[in-house]
């Protein structure tokens, strides 16, 4: 099961619920790449904060003043526009790129090859 998570990882992301289970800088919940890959999106200090549900608000919603602390005006924009799962549930996986016709298995070879050097490739 855990081969399973490690090869499905690079093309699932999270979709949040209440947040509590997502690391902020290490998983992959905005697009399709953790923040940690990104280029300067964020403020150095957001390492004083772990899971996603501390940027949330009492009623479990993204606190504009914290993502104003934490992020650029641009990635603000794109986390307000997030959709949460109904009655902020457990936070789950799903598919990056859904409604591609293609099969999990096609999906996950395109990422790794992808990700791979050409130098690498050679015999």
């Amino acid at each position: 099961m855990l081969d399973g998570v490690t090869y499905l990882k690079p093309i699932l992301r999270w979709r949040i619920g209440n947040g509590k289970g997502i690391n902020i800088l290490d998983d992959v919940w905005i697009g399709d790449r953790a923040i940690s890959t990104w280029p300067t999106f964020v403020h150095v200090n957001i390492t004083d904060i772990y899971a996603v549900d501390t940027l949330l608000n009492d009623k479990g919603y993204f606190n504009s003043n914290l993502l104003h602390e934490y992020f650029g005006e641009e990635l603000i924009n794109i986390i307000k526009q997030m959709k949460f799962l109904l009655d902020h549930a457990e936070d789950s996986m799903v598919l990056i790129h859904q409604h591609s016709g293609r099969s999990i298995a096609a999906l996950n070879l395109k990422k790794l090859l992808k990700n791979m050097n050409p130098l690498t490739l050679v015999g």
